[in-house]
């Protein structure tokens, strides 16, 4: 970015992830690679996160990141333009909060993009396959 530093970091989203975060050993060593990705943080250097998971936002709010990309989410599955942001989402159920688009909590920015699988069986109404294209310009 015009010869200005970006740091890039992402943690795993193991199969069988518990939706029980906190009794699952799998959040444990989730946790563990979020603590080693946050060591990497310079408050000089802008900083994103890559984790697949939305729901733990709550994790990410000032965790010295400045942009955390996510999905899982599937945009809801079912959306309604202007009234419901996502009918259901994986480990957040119904009305989920974090469905898809941008959140801000403290000082953490969150873009939860609403994917591009189209399996059968599992519907996508008012929500069409999305690939987030995201502009990232230096300071001035």
């Amino acid at each position: 970015m015009n010869g200005q530093k970006l740091s890039i970091c992402g943690v795993d989203d193991p199969d069988g992830f518990d939706p029980v975060y906190a009794e699952a050993s799998a959040f444990s060593s989730w946790q563990d690679e979020l603590e080693s990705c946050q060591k990497t943080t310079n408050p000089s250097i802008y900083s994103i996160l890559l984790s697949h998971r939305p729901e733990l936002i709550e994790e990410y709010t000032n965790s010295g990141f400045d942009l955390v990309l996510a999905g899982h989410a599937h945009g809801g599955q079912i959306r309604i333009p202007g009234v419901l942001n996502g009918l259901y989402a994986p480990d957040q159920g119904f009305f989920p909060k974090y469905a898809g688009g941008q959140y801000q909590l403290g000082e953490t920015t969150m873009i939860v993009s609403c994917g591009l699988s189209l399996k059968k069986g599992i519907p996508r109404i008012f929500n069409p396959p999305e690939l987030v294209v995201i502009d990232l310009e230096p300071i001035q």
